[in-house]
């Protein structure tokens, strides 16, 4: 599992040019995990620039938790996440950015689905039942955005999914792009990979040093 990880990582996105990681996470627990794993692991978690909190609070409500991980307190404005990640991307504090809950929601959107079916029969069915699509034209074009924003900042952009279906897929696919988006499982495997990369950037400095 480790190589085929490897081989999805180092085949699809930019090698960081540090081992400073910026964590948008859907659930702020999460994200506490997987900066916990990222310092095993020998990978920063910087604190927030100034600036950069103040662009966030343009975008987040008050109660947001200013700190690397950024918790999106479970605000789910497709416009809002593509803004925060524009926004640590473009941070020169940060080396990689590694967002937890983004994609991969569509088991449980599903099963919320099928639950309010079943308590509210007088709720819009057709509203409801338009909800995958636009979850999954949502999650097109958030990897389609994170892309271009590797095209742009050459940054690795990575992310673990909510909750795999039988549709999960590792790699994603853009057209014309020599990069693709990439999500884990687990936060586990998401940070190994970045960790392993991070490793392979320092021993390709080391020997052009000698």
């Amino acid at each position: 599992m480790d190589l085929l990880d490897l081989s999805a990582a180092f085949s699809s996105l930019p090698l960081p040019r540090g081992n400073r990681v910026a964590v948008m996470t859907l659930g702020g627990g999460w994200g506490v995990v997987t900066s916990d794993l990222c310092v095993e692991s020998g990978l920063a978690i910087p604190d927030l620039a100034p600036e950069l909190i103040s662009r966030i609070d343009e975008l987040l409500p008050p109660y947001w938790s200013r700190s690397n991980p950024i918790d999106l307190v479970g605000k789910f404005d497709p416009r809002m996440t593509m803004q925060v990640l524009e926004a640590l991307v473009e941070w020169d504090g940060c080396d990689a950015v590694l967002h937890l809950g983004i994609v991969g929601r569509m088991a449980s959107v599903k099963q919320m689905i099928h639950s309010i079916k079943e308590v509210d029969p007088v709720m819009d069915r057709k509203f409801l039942d338009a909800i995958p699509g636009a979850l999954t034209d949502f999650e097109t074009g958030f990897t389609t955005h994170t892309v271009h924003l590797m095209e742009k900042s050459g940054k690795p952009i990575l992310g673990v999914n909510l909750l795999p279906d039988e549709n999960a897929r590792t790699i994603m696919d853009v057209e014309g792009s020599p990069y693709k988006g990439v999500s884990f499982l687990t936060p586990e495997r998401a940070v190994k990979v970045l960790a392993r990369m991070n490793a392979y950037r320092q021993w390709r400095e080391r020997e052009a040093a000698t």
